[in-house]
């Protein structure tokens, strides 16, 4: 349905944005590309992409791959959700799907490291519109102090272990 397409065309636009609120570890960014979809893509049927759209008998599941369990599941569901309904609202058209390794690789990239999705969620009009500014200065300004001490620790995998292993 036109709908539906929209509200997927609003998560593909908004994802980038969004991904330090769906990712919200350093070690987050390593499963990308691996484990977990590096490129902004959707399909029916291919598993690599980032949104899978499956149709069924009672309409359909959409199946976001990026999140991981580190996540705080209501801004996630808040940030998704709105950016669905954003792409709803704006009538935003849906790219042609992603079926072979090369349609994937032909499409923008979701942020690489933690610094960089706070940096593109701190540039987000979308973001400011959903969260509160105080949340969302909090949030990425300790995003970005988590990375940097990341870069700045002698044992990367010995201060990822210190800084989530008791909190997560």
């Amino acid at each position: 349905s036109p709908a539906r397409e929209h509200f997927i065309a609003g998560i593909l636009d908004h994802i980038a944005e969004i991904t330090v609120f769906l990712n919200p570890l350093t070690n987050s960014y390593a499963r990308f590309g691996k484990g977990a979809p590096a490129n902004i893509s959707w399909s029916r049927n291919n598993l690599t992409n980032l949104l899978r759209v499956k149709q069924g008998e009672f309409g359909g599941t959409l199946n976001l791959r990026s999140p991981d369990s580190a996540l705080n599941p209501y801004l996630a569901l808040s940030l998704i959700l709105n950016a669905g309904l954003d792409g709803i609202s704006r009538s935003l058209p849906l790219c042609p799907p992603a079926d072979t390794k090369d349609d994937i690789a032909a499409g923008a990239c979701l942020p690489k490291t933690l610094k960089e999705a706070a940096e593109t969620a701190q540039q987000s009009s979308f973001v400011r519109s959903v969260l509160p500014d105080k949340l969302t200065q909090f949030y990425l300004g300790h995003k970005i102090a988590e990375f940097e001490a990341l870069m700045q620790a002698e044992d990367r995998t010995r201060y990822e272990h210190d800084a989530y292993f008791i909190t997560i």
